[in-house]
């Protein structure tokens, strides 16, 4: 299905939705999930009460989202699936970019502005944070500590500039990134956060790390405006 083209603000999927996946299937929920439209663009919710599902996009992303859950959809091509006894089901989605994120805008500067532009700290310690996703690790999640540690800041300043990041996105009308794990799906699926970004930072190079700030300071980094112009076009 193409959400953007879809008239209506929302659309579910399950054994007794819109979209009817399978009527006979009882372990399956009536509605198992829905696609919603919201300020900050489409995004799938859980609005089931005990399956899980799950996001895969064509970029490789995968996002499991348990029941009350929800996510912001990547432009492009994905797919969700939800498992009802022995069967799985797969729903394709395709999201162009006629639906742009709102507020998302290129400076000059070449780095990501996305509503109220997220500060050169809080570009370092998000793509700190993506680090182990963003590589396709299996690695945790790092810390707070383990953040600061890199920057050589305090803990009680990382949480601060996480907590100011979030209140940032809650002011574009985005929802459910009350953890770090929801955050951190919603900054890579949206590219507030890119490998590019993470590469610039050099967090374990030798002349590492190499603060935003100071990249900005010398006028970018290879590659990041280029990354940058090609998924926001071409802008003022």
């Amino acid at each position: 299905m193409g959400l953007s083209t879809l008239a209506v603000g929302s659309l579910g999927f399950g054994r007794l939705a819109e979209v009817v996946v399978d009527v006979d299937n009882p372990y399956l929920h009536g509605e198992a999930g829905r696609f919603r439209h919201q300020p900050s663009g489409w995004a799938i919710h859980n609005t089931g009460s005990t399956l899980p599902l799950r996001l895969l996009h064509q970029t490789g992303i995968v996002t499991d989202l348990p029941p009350g859950s929800g996510v912001a959809l990547p432009v492009g091509h994905g797919r969700i699936q939800v498992t009802a006894g022995p069967t799985t089901y797969e729903v394709d989605y395709f999201l162009d970019g006629a639906d742009p994120l709102p507020g998302v805008t290129k400076r000059r500067t070449g780095t990501l502005f996305y509503g109220r532009n997220l500060t050169p700290a809080q570009i370092d310690y998000a793509v700190t944070l993506a680090e182990p996703r963003l590589l396709g690790s299996r690695s945790p999640m790092p810390s707070h500590a383990q953040i600061a540690d890199v920057w050589g800041v305090s803990q009680g300043a990382v949480r601060r500039t996480f907590e100011t990041i979030r209140e940032r996105l809650r002011a574009e009308g985005v929802r459910m990134i009350d953890s770090q794990e929801r955050l951190l799906d919603y900054l890579i699926v949206n590219r507030v956060v890119t490998v590019e970004l993470l590469e610039a930072a050099r967090i374990h190079q030798p002349d590492g790390p190499v603060r935003r700030a100071d990249i900005l300071a010398v006028g970018g980094c290879e590659g990041c405006s280029d990354q940058i112009d090609s998924h926001l076009g071409q802008g003022g």
